[in-house]
């Protein structure tokens, strides 16, 4: 039987990652309108971009109504 080393171990895998998307800076292009959420980045001179549609009522004349869905959303696409 082989040692396994640091790198093979599933958790310190983990953690890797994490630091990596901590310790890593992206600029991101946030666009928001009535009806969806739009994000861009670029990764090694290609961009990337997510979107998702808003909840019905989460946005009126350009102002957020329900402040709390719409931040989760952000963070969700951001962290993903």
């Amino acid at each position: 039987m082989s040692p396994l080393s640091l790198a093979e171990i599933p958790q310190v895998q983990a953690f890797q990652t994490g630091l990596k998307r901590l310790l890593g800076v992206r600029r991101v292009l946030a666009l928001a309108t009535q009806r969806r959420l739009i994000c861009c980045w670029q990764h090694k001179s290609l961009w990337y971009w997510r979107s998702i549609d808003w909840p019905p009522d989460a946005c009126r004349d350009g102002m957020p109504m329900q402040r709390e869905v719409m931040s989760e959303a952000l963070g969700e696409l951001l962290f993903e």
